[in-house]
């Protein structure tokens, strides 16, 4: 089989091997996913599993991408792609013209991916045509994908505007015109499910596992996912994420996180980019989804009472009620929510916050590099008395940098009341931070150690 090489904990395909050798690969492990039971395996071994896989799937992907109408690359993709569906589904559906509308689903809405991380395995039926996984009816059903109905949905202009996918005159699902699912859908551990992720009031459970891997208890789960593969560098812009997870003694998981409105991003937003906008709670978090696989992610477990699970159950419900929180780039995220309802609930002190020009200087330099200059300094500074780290931000080589960000900074935040004030920028600037991820992921580390 391939090897496979683990470089700061990323699995990286070894790209200099033939493309007869990752089929191969493939070939062996999709004929060892038959002896394989997904709703059995345990979480190591199926995360395991899916370290082997998804080198794999990166790599044909990339060559497919570069030649799509090669038939040796298309193959080797769709080999992948039925690897990280389960391996019971045989590639073949892929490369048949009469799949193609169902090939097009699974892509557009990256359920590889999705369906991956609940352990739902993709089988076919014996005449070849794939069953979907959805809930219908208040119950779970396999249903084949040929017996679905597509109904095209036009907008007033004539223009097509998604689909309606039934089954026995019942509606499945409805998506866009890309087939991607309307966002009153999402996938759960039941299947492709009727539920709005923040506009329904209430929390389920998007997955279900064996509750023996946190010992039969109460578990909270703080994840922590960074864009950069090595979870070195904190992200310019949007792609770093934190949300809650939820585990009861049944096995069941939520999970809820804040995000910004979501609406599509125009150049007209660059000046009102830092100003308040209207937020939203997202249970089950879009997040929840990934695996340590396709992005940095690290999960922080603190094992709960019965008490302190309902307790937090019912915090997260009410949250979910509000449906326009107050939403910031830089102090009302995702970080901030999590260290608040952490502070609020279990009364633990994480801190989520980098100072500026940290967060610039963590941006720009490698992890090694910033750690030399900064983490040298950072034990002498801290030891010195209160009044003196305060005015070490006045020093003009960190104050006037720092000073014309948060100016350009405050620009961009008309529209609404800035988050950082002039008493901040010319006074206090030692309030001129930033919640993020990385740093309530290291505050947690500190925290466990």
């Amino acid at each position: 089989m391939l090897k496979i090489k683990k470089k700061n904990k990323e699995f990286k395909c070894i790209s200099k091997k033939k493309i007869g050798a990752i089929s191969h690969s493939l070939d062996l492990l999709l004929f060892g996913f038959e002896q394989i039971d997904f709703s059995h395996l345990g979480e190591a071994a199926y995360l395991e599993l899916i370290h082997k896989v998804e080198p794999l799937f990166r790599y044909a992907r990339k060559k497919f991408k570069k030649k799509p109408n090669c038939a040796e690359f298309k193959l080797l993709y769709y080999k992948a792609l039925s690897a990280k569906l389960g391996g019971h589904l045989s590639p073949q559906v892929f490369l048949d013209p009469t799949h193609k509308c169902f090939t097009r689903f699974i892509e557009s809405n990256a359920l590889q991916h999705k369906m991956q991380t609940l352990k739902i395995r993709v089988e076919q039926d014996e005449g070849g045509s794939p069953l979907i996984l959805v809930f219908i009816n208040e119950e779970s059903r396999l249903i084949p994908w040929d017996s679905l109905t597509r109904r095209p949905i036009f907008t007033l202009t004539g223009k097509l505007k998604g689909y309606i996918f039934t089954y026995f005159d019942t509606e499945v699902f409805q998506t866009n015109a890309n087939l991607r699912l309307d966002c009153s859908y999402i996938l759960t551990y039941q299947g492709i499910t009727k539920f709005h992720p923040s506009q329904e009031n209430k929390i389920i459970a998007f997955d279900k596992r064996d509750p023996r891997e946190w010992f039969n208890k109460y578990a909270l789960e703080i994840w922590t996912l960074l864009k950069d593969g090595n979870g070195d560098r904190p992200t310019m812009g949007i792609g770093d994420h934190c949300h809650i997870i939820l585990k009861d003694n049944k096995g069941y998981v939520y999970s809820m996180g804040k995000f910004g409105g979501g609406r599509r991003f125009k150049l007209a937003d660059y000046m009102t980019l830092f100003a308040p906008k209207q937020g939203r709670f997202i249970s089950p978090d879009f997040f929840s989804y990934y695996s340590e696989s396709t992005r940095n992610l690290k999960k922080a477990q603190i094992l709960i009472s019965k008490a302190q699970f309902e307790q937090i159950y019912k915090k997260l419900s009410e949250h979910k009620l509000d449906k326009s929180p107050k939403f910031t780039l830089l102090k009302h995220n995702c970080a901030s929510y999590v260290q608040n309802l952490l502070k609020e609930v279990l009364g633990l002190e994480i801190d989520s916050e980098l100072y500026l020009p940290n967060y610039a200087l963590r941006v720009l330099f490698p992890k090694r590099i910033y750690n030399y200059f900064i983490g040298s300094t950072k034990d002498v500074v801290t030891k010195c008395p209160k009044w003196l780290q305060k005015c070490l931000y006045f020093l003009p080589i960190l104050y006037i940098p720092t000073m014309i960000v948060s100016l350009i900074i405050r620009l961009m935040s008309l529209g609404g009341k800035p988050d950082y004030s002039f008493k901040d920028i010319f006074i206090a600037p030692w309030n001129l931070t930033i919640h993020h991820p990385i740093a309530l992921r290291e505050s947690l580390s500190m925290t466990k150690n």
